[in-house]
């Protein structure tokens, strides 16, 4: 969708995660050697969200342009992860932290090109917030054609 300089584009993300650990036994620590049992995890996300570019603005011989994205996902599956390894002959248990079913997600990125398009340069951040396990994220590249 197009208003006035803005493009806005809806989207539907699905994302399915699924990892495996085989059981592991550290050998030749002694009575310090570690054991953990074989463990998986299983996620599913899926959500809607909104993209935003706006129209290149131009500064010079340079070409300035934005854009943003935020969406909402549910999260299903495995949203806590437990072990119970052995470590001098004693059971340790270990959990993650619950985190939330629901997850929101912003980013932006500010790009500037030069005419010739042979130099470009990229700042964008971008956050993931949900309850108990928020993330931030910023990158910056720089690339050239020659």
């Amino acid at each position: 969708m197009n208003f006035e300089g803005m493009e806005f584009s809806p989207y539907l993300a699905a994302t399915a995660r699924w990892q495996g650990s085989e059981a592991y036994s550290e050998k030749g620590a002694g009575i310090f050697s570690l054991s953990v049992p074989s463990s998986t995890i299983a996620q599913f996300e899926i959500g809607p969200g909104m993209q935003l570019q706006v129209s290149p603005y131009k500064l010079g011989s340079l070409n300035l342009a934005l854009g943003g994205d935020v969406s909402y996902a549910y999260l299903a599956g495995d949203r806590n992860h437990s072990v119970t390894a052995n470590l001098l002959g004693t059971s340790i248990y270990a959990q993650t932290a619950a985190v939330g079913r629901h997850i929101m997600r912003a980013g932006s990125q500010i790009r500037i090109t030069n005419d010739k398009n042979t130099m470009s340069g990229i700042i964008a951040y971008h956050g993931s917030f949900q309850e108990n396990a928020n993330s931030h994220s910023l990158t910056a590249s720089l690339t050239t054609i020659f």
